[in-house]
């Protein structure tokens, strides 16, 4: 023990190094079996639609939902083409790059703080509460804007620090705020942060900083309420989706509308930054993988907790007080988590693990980190911090791999899917309506299973197919199934156009084939 001890102790990695342990990091629990994934949930309608309907098609279906984010998918897909396996692998580089950025601004913030921004920068890199990191094609452009924030942060704080190049610094930041403010709602509030950064970067008497603080803010603040005043008046689609539940709540009772809101941020801080840590480590023997995947598990989870305790434990560098790093840290940790939450308890959501309202952990992750960092920053023993970073690194790598069996799964289902359905069906008379049970899969839907569905039974440029789930169609998006009834659906950019005269219905319950249902014998 003693000569292991010494030969690591030989052994020293410097903050430099943080850049490349996070991309180990970033391998070692994302990649495993990247090229094993797919296109999932949205992105396979919208995959179909960019390849096959063309670039002009897809900026109409973004229109009603998020115009600019849009914009951003016909610089992407032309490059990284209709290959699921590159887009895994710059969703895994886009999740490196903003757990960079964290460590980035961290280390600009705190520069006597460097093993709790690494702890940080690690948290937000596996974050287990989020899970759904393996839609690549969709959550590539989610990480893209989320990296344009940080890289705002990050540029206003080194403008406070370099007086020679401010207002450069500056120009970029705010430009780059404006983007993440056009794109998306997710990190709406978020911009917020920058003033009580401000505040705690600056010189001077409480009434001083406050004021300066206030005008480094100015800026920002005008920008917020330009796009808001865009997206209130004329931005038609703003509550197309989502209504301001929260409000209405409000207005109808006030004291009843403080209680939910209350219950939501209450509910909301024990699950994004208490519960989300603790789930992988209660849930681990209820896996329900078989015995060689479980044992794959296991062998990535204690490598990651041994490999991920040996770079901590060899991470050389002078940290002062950690007491220092929780109050200045914690408290900009609290600021970001309580801000993450305006763009979701407004809409009257609270961020939950099972998909897909798993994806509104994605604005609380930022803060949640560090608020993690801050904690574990309290505890005076160092080496009990280690242990602890290195479990819950080891924890978290375990539950996406999990969810990586899960989505493989799905992907393989739904290739047999379409496999035995060709085979079946070679072709499909246009404006066919498919009727079908609920296929075993957690990651599509009817919906999002149309795009692929189309992309083999519709020639390029056309949507001639459409498939349903009989359980939750018939009744509702299809009203009737007596013959002779036209039917009409716009699907997020093209209509499709068909008549209950051609529904054809089928059946799928792996590992049972697929079947045509003939009506006059079943």
């Amino acid at each position: 023990m003693k000569k292991l001890t010494d030969r690591l102790n030989s052994i020293t990695f410097t903050p430099r190094s943080t850049v490349w342990f996070l991309l180990f990091v970033a391998a070692l629990t994302y990649t495993l079996f990247f090229w094993q994934r797919g296109f999932y949930w949205d992105e396979f309608p919208w995959a179909w639609i960019y390849y096959r309907l063309g670039p002009a098609m897809l900026t109409k279906t973004f229109t009603t939902s998020r115009p600019f984010w849009g914009m951003i998918y016909q610089l992407t897909m032309p490059i990284v083409g209709p290959n699921p396996w590159a887009w895994q692998l710059l969703a895994i580089i886009l999740r490196w790059v903003t757990a960079v950025l964290l460590w980035k601004i961290l280390r600009a913030l705190y520069p006597e703080h460097p093993k709790p921004a690494l702890w940080a920068s690690l948290f937000f890199l596996v974050y287990p509460g989020m899970g759904q990191q393996f839609i690549a094609l969709m959550y590539s452009h989610f990480y893209i804007v989320l990296s344009i924030l940080l890289l705002s942060i990050y540029f206003s704080i080194l403008a406070v620090k370099d007086e020679k190049r401010r207002w450069l610094y500056f120009a970029a930041s705010y430009l780059l705020a404006a983007v993440n403010l056009l794109t998306m709602e997710y990190f709406y509030f978020l911009e917020f942060g920058m003033f009580f950064i401000f505040f705690q970067m600056l010189p001077g008497s409480f009434k001083e900083r406050a004021k300066k603080a206030v005008l480094y803010f100015l800026p920002y603040l005008l920008i917020f309420l330009g796009v808001t005043f865009w997206r209130m008046f004329f931005f038609e689609f703003q509550n197309a989706s989502y209504p301001y539940v929260l409000l209405d709540k409000l207005k109808a009772d006030l004291f009843t509308g403080i209680l939910y809101f209350l219950n939501q941020v209450l509910l909301s801080f024990w699950r994004t930054v208490f519960e989300s840590w603790l789930m992988p480590i209660l849930t681990i023997g209820i896996s329900g993988l078989g015995p060689l995947t479980l044992s794959l598990m296991l062998v990535l989870l204690f490598s990651s907790i041994f490999l991920t305790g040996i770079y901590l434990f060899t991470f050389q560098a002078d940290d002062s007080n950690g007491k220092n790093f929780a109050n200045r840290a914690g408290w900009i940790g609290l600021v970001f988590w309580g801000l993450s939450g305006g763009s979701v308890w407004l809409i009257g959501i609270v961020p939950q693990f099972n998909f897909s309202l798993d994806r509104f952990m994605l604005p609380f992750m930022l803060g949640s980190s560090i608020l993690l960092a801050s904690l574990i920053a309290l505890i005076k023993n160092p080496r009990l911090q280690m242990i602890l970073v290195a479990l819950l690194i080891g924890f978290a790598g375990s539950r996406h791999f999990q969810l990586d069996e899960i989505f493989r799964s799905d992907w393989r289902t739904q290739q047999e899917l379409f496999t035995q359905m060709t085979e079946r069906i070679p072709g499909l008379k246009k404006g066919t309506i498919v009727l079908s049970n609920d296929f075993p899969v957690t990651y599509y839907s009817d919906n999002s299973l149309t795009g692929p569905f189309n992309w083999i039974y519709s020639p390029p440029g056309e949507m001639d197919v459409i498939l349903y789930f009989a359980s939750i169609r018939v009744g509702k998006t299809l009203p009737s199934v007596e013959p002779g009834q036209p039917h009409q659906l716009y699907y997020i950019g093209p209509t499709f156009y068909g008549n209950t005269d051609n529904i054809l219905v089928v059946d799928f319950d792996p590992p049972g084939c697929f079947r045509v249902i003939d009506p006059e014998v079943e």
